[in-house]
């Protein structure tokens, strides 16, 4: 299991025989979140696999256990709702669609790309500037080493993520 949140967007399925269309099943360490509409579902899965978000999921999660994170989890961020009048919404959107068919297409370098631009753009909507960016990478790099240990870091950075309705997220 990954210490990393991997969002995904998932469409019904229909069975044979034309059985009515229905979401796809889930096994225990999955997070379920309905959304409206695909767009919206691409906004909240490119937000969910920033950068940042995993930063302070991670920051926030006490190691060990059958899960990476808790069902409340997603309380933590403070993702603002999708709107489609908003420019960043619309190209995280865009690019969450675009990352998950560079994903399904096995195109490694193009997602690399494509997860750059997500994390600017999550930048940009969470105001998590230059100098907070620099830091979370320096942790982040030393704590990568360790995934796959018992040895954990104590994660020096304190933010906060604000929301465009003013509601914050702190670790």
């Amino acid at each position: 299991m990954g210490s990393a949140m991997q969002a995904a967007t998932l469409s019904l399925t229909t069975a044979p025989g034309g059985i009515e269309a229905k979401p796809t099943v889930f096994k225990n360490t999955v997070i379920y979140l309905p959304v409206e509409d695909e767009d919206e579902g691409d906004y909240l899965a490119a937000l969910l696999n920033s950068t940042w978000a995993n930063y302070l999921l991670r920051a926030c999660n006490v190691r060990g256990g059958k899960s990476a994170f808790s069902t409340n989890v997603l309380g933590t961020l403070a993702i603002p709702k999708f709107n489609r009048r908003s420019g960043v919404a619309r190209e995280l959107a865009g690019l969450g669609k675009r990352a998950k068919q560079e994903a399904a297409e096995s195109e490694h370098e193009l997602l690399a790309a494509t997860e750059v631009m997500i994390d600017e753009a999550a930048a940009r909507l969470w105001s998590i500037g230059k100098r907070q960016q620099a830091a979370i990478h320096a942790s982040l790099s030393a704590i990568e080493p360790l995934a796959n240990t018992a040895q954990t870091v104590p994660i020096p950075v304190r933010f906060r993520i604000a929301d465009r309705e003013g509601g914050f997220a702190t670790c």
